[in-house]
């Protein structure tokens, strides 16, 4: 079991390093999510990339990995607050905007399972519940791959075989 949870927390490390890079990368586009109210958009989107890998190097080091995801996590949710709820008021029917904020809602719940498997107190009673609510969310974006087919073709390969069973319309050319 300790080989599984070492896979998964390198595994969950890597994509924070590749996103970590990318907010020094493509800081002023970055710097343009941060919302207009928040001062110092460019420090943050610094910031943002600094902790993020930051928390890649702890997860993959195993240097206090525990604290990691924990943190991760809060830096998820105040997105969701500072980011998606203010989206979400303002188009309430976007069902795009509805899936951005339920994809941070799963990364911040997949954090604060790996810091809970992580930590020496091992919140196992969190976690479970954490994962019942991933589990809900996973069929909630289940639903919106049908109820957003235009999109979904956009996100898929051309070479699937779904295409060829009239499944997915062809991509506009």
């Amino acid at each position: 079991m300790k080989i599984i949870l070492r896979v998964v927390q390198v595994a969950f490390g890597i994509p924070w390093l590749v996103f970590g890079v990318q907010h020094f990368m493509y800081a002023d586009f970055v710097a343009g999510l941060v919302p207009a109210y928040l001062p110092f958009r460019l420090f943050l989107a610094y910031f943002t990339g600094t902790a993020m890998l930051a928390a890649g190097i702890s997860l993959i080091t195993n240097i206090k990995a525990h604290l990691a995801p924990f943190w991760l996590g809060v830096m998820m949710l105040s997105f969701i607050l500072l980011i998606h709820v203010p989206k979400i008021s303002g188009e309430p029917s976007s069902l795009m905007t509805w899936t951005r904020a339920l994809q941070d809602v799963a990364i911040a719940l997949v954090a604060f399972m790996l810091a809970a498997e992580l930590s020496k107190d091992k919140l196992a009673s969190f976690a479970r519940y954490a994962s019942y609510v991933f589990a809900a969310l996973l069929v909630v974006f289940g639903i919106h791959q049908f109820l957003d087919l235009d999109f979904l073709v956009t996100k898929t390969a051309p070479y699937l075989p779904l295409r060829i069973f009239g499944f997915m319309r062809p991509e506009p050319r």
